[in-house]
């Protein structure tokens, strides 16, 4: 990695009030990949936080998961939802508290966090496919966590920086990548800047590395098989949430990996031993989440 671009993020991310990771959220990652987590303690993490255990009940109940029945308390939560979901939702609740701070920004990290949330959804849907074949290198937990934390670094840089979408979007015209207009603009990018966050909130070091290389369609990735895997899922699902999106709505595709190369999709496949038919599959799941949502 670029030492300029990471000394660059690692200067904006310290000038900037970013709240240090919740040991919650620690807790609770560590526990559910143990061979026999304990319901009762993953009760009892979120409980302290009575502020996180009103959100986790709120999310429960949104659209997004579209349960049956409406979920009363954190122990209802974990029976209805399941260790996956549950987690899912903690770590959604917690990169919320971190980003959503500026409400005049409110609109434009919505959309940058709705997407974040559909890339999230898709790949953890198509990790439970693509596990049938690889083995269980790969785990939805984590997948779905790289999905979140994708983009999260274009909302630290438009909380340093409130022209970000204006430049951004004034430089569309460019045929730059959005990395490309980063460097040019503020001298480093969201990939590295995420990278830096997912760090320091001490995520895993594979969903880490997926955030770092998500704009990178190399898949050589030092021949991590593991990683391969995790970026490939991370690269379909922004293909996937791209294409399912209205073509016409631009600021939904702009921050998208935007790609439009047939040979990348089909080494993307080719990677997870998918054909045409589990694309299909993949294509109407996400229509079918979006439309949801």
């Amino acid at each position: 990695m670029d030492t300029t671009l990471m000394k660059e993020a690692e200067a904006i991310i310290e000038s900037i009030d970013i709240p240090s990771h919740p040991q919650v959220l620690m807790n609770i990652y560590d526990e559910v990949q143990k061979p026999e987590p304990e319901f009762q303690k993953l009760k009892e993490y979120v409980s302290q936080d009575i502020s996180m255990a009103a959100k986790i009940v709120k999310i429960a109940n949104s659209a997004y998961f579209g349960l049956r029945y409406k979920v009363h308390s954190i122990e209802h939560a974990l029976t209805v939802l399941g260790l996956e979901n549950f987690t899912n939702i903690v770590c959604t609740s917690s990169l919320r508290d971190m980003l959503m701070s500026e409400p005049t920004m409110d609109s434009a990290i919505e959309t940058v966090f709705n997407h974040s949330m559909h890339v999230a959804r898709i790949s953890q849907f198509i990790t439970h496919k693509a596990r049938i074949f690889s083995g269980g290198l790969i785990f939805p937990s984590q997948t779905y966590m790289a999905g979140l934390f994708h983009d999260c670094g274009i909302l630290i840089l438009a909380k340093k920086y409130q022209d970000y979408f204006e430049k951004i979007q004034s430089s569309e015209s460019d045929h730059r990548s959005l990395v490309e207009i980063e460097e040019h603009h503020f001298k480093t990018n969201h990939s590295v800047v995420g990278y830096v966050v997912s760090k320091s909130w001490q995520l895993p070091d594979v969903v880490c590395r997926v955030i770092q290389n998500h704009h990178l369609t190399d898949l050589v990735l030092d021949e991590d098989p593991t990683l391969m895997h995790m970026s490939a899922i991370n690269m379909l699902s922004e293909v996937v949430v791209s294409y399912s999106y209205d073509n016409e709505n631009h600021e939904e595709t702009l921050y998208g990996l935007n790609i439009d190369s047939e040979q990348l999709v089909n080494r993307l496949l080719e990677e997870l031993n998918f054909d045409r038919d589990d694309l299909k599959d993949i294509i109407a799941t996400a229509k079918e989440i979006i439309g949801t949502d």
